[in-house]
């Protein structure tokens, strides 16, 4: 999204085709992740519903990353960052106080997942990423979306023992092949 995004931009940075095939390499890794879950589960069901929804959300995001790339910087990433989520968070609070929803249950597991979440991927992944999408070309500031479902999946490996088998590591090793001939490109480009 990001680098369809701003490629239509005034000034923004044009596809080449090295980038385009690294990118179109690194979803199909991630195609071949998720697919099979979405065939299972049919076009009519939630999952579909929920894949959907993230394509949306992640539209916005990626247009809300290059409004921000395209702005003069003032503040720190860390600062940026900070701001940004505090204000989703206050455009998600009406939703969550008018849902009724089960209270969260804090347990030892859901705590720990809580602080990781608060540490890496908030405070550290963000303020990264914001740092990425200020001095990096946006083909490799957008790799993010490639990288993390590998991390999730070796996480889920490695703490909860969730199947990693050769589908996985496959999905792996083509999501890394794509990342690697974008990098090359932005190498080239500089």
């Amino acid at each position: 999204w990001m680098v369809g995004i701003e490629a239509l931009f005034p000034r923004g940075e044009p596809i080449h085709r090295p980038t385009l095939l690294g990118l179109l390499v690194g979803f199909s890794g991630c195609a071949l992740l998720v697919g099979p879950e979405l065939r299972r589960a049919g076009f009519a069901s939630n999952y579909w519903r929920g894949f959907l929804t993230m394509q949306v959300g992640a539209a916005g995001w990626a247009l809300g990353a290059i409004y921000h790339r395209n702005r003069p910087r003032r503040a720190h990433p860390i600062v940026t960052g900070a701001f940004q989520q505090f204000g989703a968070g206050l455009a998600y609070a009406p939703f969550a106080l008018l849902l009724k929803q089960t209270p969260i249950a804090w347990t030892a597991r859901s705590f720990g997942g809580f602080i990781y979440l608060v540490i890496f991927g908030s405070i550290l992944a963000f303020s990264a990423f914001v740092y990425a999408l200020e001095h990096l070309p946006i083909s490799v500031a957008s790799l993010y979306a490639y990288i993390n479902p590998v991390v999730a999946i070796c996480l889920g490996w490695l703490f909860y023992r969730e199947p990693f088998g050769w589908r996985e590591a496959a999905a792996m090793a083509v999501i890394f092949l794509g990342v690697a001939l974008v990098k090359v490109q932005a190498g080239k480009a500089r």
